[in-house]
């Protein structure tokens, strides 16, 4: 038996959110301290990483699954979830391009990379919610 990979998906985008909801929260507590944003970005890093290992081993053990079910289903959900991630920060990246001629603010370190690292998290709940949205709909 094998993990289902729509279940996987669904624990990984709360886990997602939580994660990036962390982040919001510290970064604006300590607001224009750059060197806690270098500190609290190594944190959340770190911390999804091993969070999402976890999770991928607690999935296996409470489904008794020997692995993550994938198949060519899960492959054509994946690579339309994968597009839609990258159109999203290539969007959030055209904007921000936009933006820097209008508004001078932008170019200040502390806030040019919470922007940065918000659109990495921003793709990847694009991409999660395509692939939740893929497994009901049905391909």
């Amino acid at each position: 038996m094998k993990l289902n990979k729509e279940k996987y998906t669904k624990c990984e985008l709360g886990l997602t959110l939580v994660f990036f909801a962390y982040y919001l929260f510290l970064t604006f507590e300590s607001f224009s301290s750059t060197q806690n944003v270098i500190t609290i970005y190594f944190n959340v890093a770190v911390g999804y990483t091993i969070a999402v290992i976890f999770l991928v081993v607690i999935l296996l053990l409470i489904t008794k699954s020997s692995g993550i079910e994938n198949d060519e289903r899960d492959s054509l959900i994946e690579a339309k979830a994968y597009r839609n991630g990258f159109v999203s920060i290539v969007s959030i990246i055209n904007i921000l391009i936009i933006a820097v001629l209008f508004i001078d603010k932008i170019f200040e370190p502390f806030i040019l990379f919470n922007i940065l690292f918000s659109t990495l998290f921003l793709s990847h709940i694009v991409q999660s919610i395509t692939q939740i949205f893929y497994y009901k709909k049905g391909i």
